[in-house]
């Protein structure tokens, strides 16, 4: 009798293990097709996008100006190097001031830089 009993605990115990490698197989190989999608073509794929992270800078005097109107908004920073980076910066509205605080004689050519800038 305990032979017997032997038996049919090892046959049941091997029988879950089968249902459960069963069930391991089918979720490592599943019977169902994967989904696919399609690939990007190899001209997209090899596009150079650095042109996509050029981006419209002033030059020469309206350059100096924006860069001396940048200046002044943190003119009351007295941190010094890289403790400079932790001053606060001015709000929005007073760097869109900066329009309002150009030479008249770089109206015409900040106009243009920002036309340009707006495509």
């Amino acid at each position: 009798m305990k032979i017997y009993n032997v038996f049919c605990f090892l046959s049941a115990f091997l029988l879950a293990k089968a249902i459960d490698a069963d069930t391991e197989l089918a979720i490592l190989m599943p019977t169902t097709p994967l989904v696919t999608t399609t690939l990007d073509s190899w001209q997209c794929a090899t596009e150079n996008i650095t042109h996509y992270f050029d981006i419209l800078r002033a030059t020469g005097a309206l350059n100096s100006a924006r860069v001396s109107y940048g200046r002044s908004l943190f003119s009351s920073c007295t941190l010094t190097g890289l403790d400079r980076s932790t001053c606060r910066n001015p709000d929005s509205s007073v760097w869109c001031a900066f329009e309002s605080v150009i030479p008249s004689t770089l109206l015409s050519v900040y106009s243009s830089h920002a036309s340009l800038a707006s495509l």
